[in-house]
C-alpha cells in the first residue's frame, strides 16, 4: 500500500466512525457526542474565559484597527454581526460591546447547534 492510499484510508476510517457527523461538525468537536456534557461546558467555558482575557489586555486589537474597519462596514450596510458555532457567544458579544463604545448600532446573532 503506498503512502497516499494510507493516508486515504485513514482519513475515511476518521469519518466512518466520527460520531454523530453534520455539516459544521468539524467546528464542535468537544460538543459532537465524544465528549460528555460537562467536558464540552468546561471546555467552552474556557475559551470564553481565554477571550475575556484578551479583550481585557486589548491584544484582540491593539491598534484598533480591526474596530474601526468592522463598525465602519457594519454601520454603512446597517448590518449585525453574525457567529456561527457561537458556544457561550462571549467572542461576538464582546466585539458588539467594543462596538457600542465606538458608536455603532451594530447587533448580534449567535447560531449554535447545541449552545451553552
Amino acid at each position: 500500500m503506498t503512502p497516499r492510499q494510507l493516508i486515504v484510508l485513514g482519513v475515511a476510517a476518521i469519518w466512518a466512525a466520527y460520531p454523530n457527523r453534520r455539516v459544521c461538525g468539524y467546528m464542535e468537536f468537544a460538543t459532537d457526542g465524544w465528549a460528555s456534557d460537562e467536558m464540552a461546558n468546561t471546555l467552552q467555558l474556557l475559551l470564553e474565559a481565554t477571550w475575556s482575557s484578551i479583550f481585557s489586555v486589548g491584544a484582540h486589537d491593539p491598534k484598533g484597527e480591526v474596530l474601526d474597519a468592522i463598525g465602519s462596514y457594519l454601520d454603512k450596510k446597517n448590518g449585525s454581526l453574525l457567529e456561527l458555532a457561537a458556544g457561550s457567544g462571549k467572542a461576538a458579544t464582546l466585539w458588539v460591546d467594543e462596538l457600542t463604545q465606538w458608536g455603532s448600532t451594530a447587533k448580534v446573532m449567535l447560531t449554535d447547534l447545541q449552545p451553552n
